[in-house]
């Protein structure tokens, strides 16, 4: 997994394996993602999901190998 912005800086980790159950979802990833840390479960519902080098959404199903990455919202201009 890979943490990106203030995603990272809450864990203090960029690039980390997180285990999850056989045929558990981005969404339950992000679940016991959550659980690491308070001010990285409120950030969670506003950042965007990448499976290796494609946005996902939270219902699919993650495979065995899967590099997800973690993308919160990006400001400026």
């Amino acid at each position: 997994m890979r943490l990106f912005g203030p995603a990272k800086q809450f864990l203090e980790l960029d690039d980390f394996t997180l285990i999850v159950a056989d045929g558990a979802t981005v969404r339950a990833a992000l679940d016991e993602l959550g659980l690491m840390s308070d001010e990285l479960a409120a950030l969670l519902p506003t950042c965007a999901v990448a499976i290796d080098d494609d946005m996902v959404a939270r219902e699919h199903a993650l495979q065995p190998g899967d590099h997800m990455s973690v993308l919160p919202p990006v400001n400026g201009g």
